[in-house]
């Protein structure tokens, strides 16, 4: 990386935390550590039993979405066992899918951004899994366990950003 932790934190929570609209923080996500081509807002739906895409990021600018990605029952398996793990545990680390054909959430969520790899940051407030902050690449192994060391620095501002979209 060309930029040290401390250095990518600071500019991270200053650039995510100054706005009050979820996608202006999310469009203002620092890319120069990030091989990614999309940043994706998204938090389980128990009315629909699916996925709830509210907020996109791209290097065009960011967006407000209100999408729904049906999950499959593997998938909906996967976000129970996310939700006891989120619980239970301190899931500071980004959770790195470079073939994401592997799994079933990202399979459904595949269809629905039509993207090749995915990096996900799990938010939680009180104890309950909100939903994650999805970093998307196109292509496969773009993602290193270094991107995912940085990324995981914005977990926190980004639950801020979240915080700040609700109340606001």
């Amino acid at each position: 990386m060309t930029i040290d932790e401390k250095t990518f934190f600071i500019e991270g929570t200053i650039n995510i935390c100054r706005h009050l609209e979820i996608e202006a923080a999310m469009f203002a996500c620092p890319k120069n550590c990030q091989p990614g081509d999309g940043l994706y807002l998204q938090y389980y739906d128990n009315e629909f039993d699916a996925l709830r895409v509210v907020a996109k990021a791209t290097e065009e600018g960011g967006s407000k979405v209100d999408g729904l990605v049906p999950l499959s029952p593997e998938g909906k398996e996967l976000i129970m066992a996310f939700t006891t793990l989120f619980s239970e545990a301190d899931l500071s680390e980004a959770l790195i899918y470079n073939r994401p054909e592997t799994d079933p959430i990202c399979c459904s969520m595949l269809n629905f951004h039509g993207a090749a790899a995915d990096d996900s940051l799990l938010l939680g407030i009180k104890d309950t899994m909100f939903g994650s902050i999805t970093l998307h690449a196109y292509g496969h192994d773009r993602f290193s366990e270094e991107h995912a060391r940085y990324f995981s620095l914005l977990r926190d501002p980004f639950r801020i950003a979240v915080s700040n979209a609700i109340h606001y």
